[in-house]
C-alpha cells in the first residue's frame, strides 16, 4: 500500500478551515455535506496510515463541498 502525500490536502484543510470559521455567512444548504467531508478529511489527515487513495478522496470530496457552498446574498446595500 502507497501511503498518500497529504501537502495538497493539508493546504486544502487551511482554507476549509477558515471556511468553517465562517460557515453562518453561506447558505444553511450544503452546510452539512461540508462539515462531514471537513471531519473526514482532518482524520484522514491524522492518519499515518492513510492510503494514497484516501487521501486523494478525503482531497476531492472536502474541495466538492466546499464549491457547492453558497455565499448568503448582501442585502446591506438594498436599502
Amino acid at each position: 500500500m502507497k501511503l498518500g502525500d497529504k501537502t495538497e490536502l493539508q493546504e486544502k484543510l487551511k482554507e476549509a478551515a477558515e471556511v468553517k470559521e465562517n460557515l453562518s455567512g453561506y447558505l444553511t444548504e450544503g452546510r452539512e455535506a461540508f462539515l462531514k467531508a471537513y471531519d473526514t478529511a482532518e482524520k484522514v489527515n491524522a492518519d499515518p496510515e492513510a492510503s494514497e487513495t484516501d487521501v486523494t478522496d478525503a482531497l476531492k470530496n472536502l474541495t466538492d463541498a466546499m464549491d457547492n457552498l453558497t455565499l448568503k446574498p448582501d442585502k446591506s446595500e438594498l436599502a
